[in-house]
């Protein structure tokens, strides 16, 4: 054999390994990979789960966020349609402020339990309620029934990841 020939198998060889490499890991290997399912624990650990109710009547938007970001948000896309579900991840930006806001003291301060005069529900306005699960404590934080403080961190969070997940990606 000529050296040209050796140098034309190592390079054929070399471009057909990157290849098949390149090709199990972007198309094969999610095929094999087990799907990690969240766990009970993972729930009891961290969750946020964030409602709608009102005036939406059965179209109220809905979603749910875990530690790491993820989240699924259920929505009508129109009055009277059947539910989509969307999942993703949030922006970092968005994980930073939520997770900055989720203060223990004022979690406990605006979970405390009011009774409101008149709620926006209450004239076929939109009402939130959170759920918010922190080191296996549980925290409900209602705009039409606890302390809420609409100017405080926590209710600039969950105002900003409603807009998030309402408007992207626009489906």
């Amino acid at each position: 054999m000529k050296k040209q020939d050796i140098l034309s198998i190592f390079i054929t060889g070399t471009v057909g390994f990157m290849i098949g490499a390149y090709l199990y890991l972007t198309q094969f290997a999610g095929f094999w990979e087990k799907d990690v399912v969240p766990t009970e624990s993972s729930f009891a650990e961290f969750s946020v789960t964030g409602e709608m109710y009102g005036g939406c009547r059965n179209s109220c938007s809905s979603f749910q966020i875990l530690k790491n970001g993820t989240y699924r948000y259920l929505y009508s896309p129109t009055v009277g349609a059947d539910p989509v579900v969307r999942q993703g991840n949030l922006p970092i930006a968005l994980k930073r402020d939520l997770s900055k806001s989720l203060l223990k003291s004022e979690l406990v301060a605006q979970s405390k339990a009011t009774n409101p005069k008149s709620c926006n529900s209450h004239s076929d306005g939109i009402d939130a309620r959170y759920t918010i699960t922190v080191d296996g404590k549980e925290y409900l934080i209602d705009s039409c029934g606890t302390a809420v403080d609409g100017e405080g961190a926590i209710w600039l969070a969950f105002n900003e990841i409603w807009k998030y997940l309402q408007t992207y990606p626009n489906n």
